[in-house]
């Protein structure tokens, strides 16, 4: 029998180590933790923090996220400063068959958004209703038009959005919670959907060509957004800070 070499077997034993530890890296599952418009984080726009179960328990000005028995978030409470006092704001969420309805409601009138999906989780459908204490409710239909995963028509909004196969930097998080607390990370507000990354937009006279560079994980780390108007062209740099789990 051929004797072998320790010094070989060694050899083997690191290089299946270290392609063990890569291949566990590659595949971790990574949380935003982080959004700010400088590498070091400093004055992050959003900071999210979680639930010892993984559930979010709050992004900045959220300050308590509920849910219900199935782990689906049914309130955001938010604070805001109104000059003298800070004031508590609820955003109620109604999970339905086919999506989830939002409800913000004050003492001068409320907004209740009801958002239709897809089997894919994407919005196909948003049914808006404004009621002024006092006044009439005024209704509007939204319809987004979905080509493909690539490409998403805003009509009423005179948007476009494009999309390449890659991470949204939200997409651990449910949709509903993005869209109540209108997440962003650029001129945008609502994508309509939080698992992939935008990569150009348009809207009238503004567009954005948006690239970025990618972590091992396959996440967004870095958004180079590139701004083009009449007024000529500048870049946004948006970065991104997760969390294994």
């Amino acid at each position: 029998m051929k004797k072998i070499n320790p010094i070989h077997l060694l050899f083997t034993v690191v290089l299946i180590l270290v392609f063990s530890c890569d291949k566990a890296v590659d595949n971790l599952s990574l949380r935003i933790t982080k959004v700010a418009d400088n590498q070091a984080m400093e004055d992050p726009w959003y900071t999210f923090e979680y639930n010892t179960d993984g559930t979010l328990k709050s992004i900045s000005d959220v300050i308590d996220v509920v849910y219900n028995s199935n782990k689906l978030p049914i309130r955001l409470t938010s604070t805001y400063f109104d000059g003298i006092n800070y004031i508590e704001n609820f955003t109620d969420i109604e999970w339905v068959a086919n999506g989830f309805i939002i409800t913000n409601e004050n003492e001068s009138d409320s907004h209740t958004d009801t958002y239709e999906l897809d089997s894919s989780g994407r919005v196909i459908k948003r049914t808006s209703v404004y009621a002024p204490v006092g006044g009439d409710p005024i209704t509007k239909i939204l319809v987004p038009e979905w080509i493909g995963n690539d490409i998403l028509n805003i009509d009423e909004y005179e948007e476009t959005f494009k999309y390449i196969n890659k991470k949204n930097p939200f997409s651990n998080l449910n949709l509903a919670i993005v869209i109540a607390d209108e997440l962003e990370y650029g001129e945008w507000e609502v994508e309509f959907q939080n698992k992939f990354c935008i990569s150009e937009w348009t809207d009238g006279g503004l567009s954005a060509e948006v690239t970025y560079q990618f972590n091992k994980q396959g996440y967004p780390i870095v958004a180079d957004i590139k701004y083009t108007s009449g007024e000529g062209t500048f870049h946004d740099y948006i970065y991104f800070e997760y969390e294994s789990y």
